[in-house]
């Protein structure tokens, strides 16, 4: 096999180390955003849909948007260090969209008439409850590493690392 010199007209990124670059992170929270919002929508009815499209609008990213960053996105860099399953990944996304746009905690009230981030929530918004207790038992990555934790009245909390690192900012 013969050596190759890299080609310098190609940008690699490799965001294990490196953060996005803001456009590239105004694009992925636009698309986690939109996935957040098209769980919602598929769960809910009556005043949950019209609140949704209040706030966010009409559908703004194309179904599937949010696939495309499951390599390089900061959730991703969370998967491969925490080792998550994807149910788990779901999981953590759902409990920290709230503390990074406050307002999706209204959507969730209207979606299930609870204003509780919880077990329930998941349920409806990602309709396989035996993942998600699997998913949030103990010894589970999500509460064994903290990224998750459950308060004394049961909601789940994203853990402000969780947050930051989702938001692209450190603490």
């Amino acid at each position: 096999m013969e050596y190759r010199e890299p080609r310098r007209d190609v940008l690699l990124l490799d965001t294990r180390t490196t953060p996005l670059p803001r456009a590239m992170l105004d694009a992925y929270h636009a698309d986690l955003r939109g996935w957040v919002a098209e769980l919602c929508r598929a769960a809910g009815r009556g005043p949950a849909l019209g609140l949704i499209d209040a706030l966010y609008g009409e559908r703004t990213t194309l179904p599937g948007s949010f696939a495309r960053w499951d390599a390089i996105g900061p959730h991703a860099e969370l998967r491969r260090e925490y080792g998550l399953s994807r149910d788990a990944l779901a999981i953590l996304l759902v409990v920290a969209a709230p503390r990074l746009w406050g307002p999706l905690a209204h959507v969730y009230a209207a979606v299930t008439g609870r204003v509780h981030t919880d077990e329930h929530l998941l349920a409806q918004l990602l309709a396989d409850r035996a993942a998600i207790l699997r998913e949030l038992a103990p010894g589970a990555p999500l509460l064994a590493f903290k990224l998750l934790a459950r308060t004394p009245t049961g909601n789940l909390v994203a853990s402000s690392e969780v947050v930051c690192r989702l938001a692209g900012t450190t603490l």
